[in-house]
């Protein structure tokens, strides 16, 4: 539930499918280690669409990575 469904605000931006909030995991931990975040968590997604499989349209989350990144998680 890396995405937060449910918990209020939505983050801006997100496609409304993804359920994703702006106080998830993702959001917080970076709050907290000071981090720029991209976060493409999305509601319901498995490990196929981390590396392979598009979700509602959207591309696999590892597409999302570029070399630039200092710290991944994954839940």
């Amino acid at each position: 539930m890396a995405a937060g469904p449910g918990i209020r605000p939505p983050a801006p931006g997100a496609p409304r499918a993804a359920g994703r909030s702006a106080r998830n995991y993702p959001h917080l931990v970076a709050h907290a280690l000071g981090l720029d975040l991209c976060d493409v968590t999305f509601s319901g997604a498995t490990t196929a669409h981390l590396l392979s499989e598009r979700q509602r349209g959207v591309p696999p989350q590892i597409e999302t990575l570029n070399g630039s990144e200092a710290l991944v998680t994954i839940t």
